[in-house]
Order: structure tokens, then C-alpha cells, then sequence
């Protein structure tokens, strides 16, 4: 999953709901198990967005923070 919003529109909840569809299409489909996103380690904002959509951080690389929604 990525996502990203113009700077006026931060903070309005679009992320979260636009996520959320993505989520609930994607434990729609019968081959789907887990979801996969990343993000940069000082995003905090991605950071909170995607625990509060229940994604659980899976571990830290040089460049990133890997994250998984698992839908079992």
C-alpha cells in the first residue's frame, strides 16, 4: 500500500478512509493473507495512520519501516 495526500489536504482523515477501502477489498478476496506497506522512519504521520488501520510494524531496514496487516 502507498499513499500520500497534497499538504493542504493533510490531517482530514483521506488516508485513513482511502486505506480502509483498499483493506476491505483486499479481505474481500480469497487468495489475499496478509497486506504489506512501508514507510520512511520519520513519517510519523504514515507511522500513525497505519496503526491505527491495525498494521503491525514487521521490521526496520536502512531506508524503511515494513509493516503487515495480517487479514487470518
Amino acid at each position: 500500500i502507498g499513499f500520500a495526500t497534497n499538504k493542504s489536504h493533510r490531517r482530514k482523515g483521506y488516508c485513513v478512509e482511502a486505506v480502509q477501502k483498499i483493506i476491505n477489498w483486499a479481505l474481500s478476496q480469497d487468495t489475499v493473507n496478509h497486506i504489506t506497506a512501508r514507510c520512511e522512519h520519520n513519517n510519523f504521520g504514515s507511522q500513525r495512520i497505519l496503526e491505527k488501520l491495525g498494521f503491525k510494524l514487521e521490521h526496520k531496514s536502512e531506508d524503511f519501516m515494513h509493516w503487515r496487516y495480517v487479514t487470518m
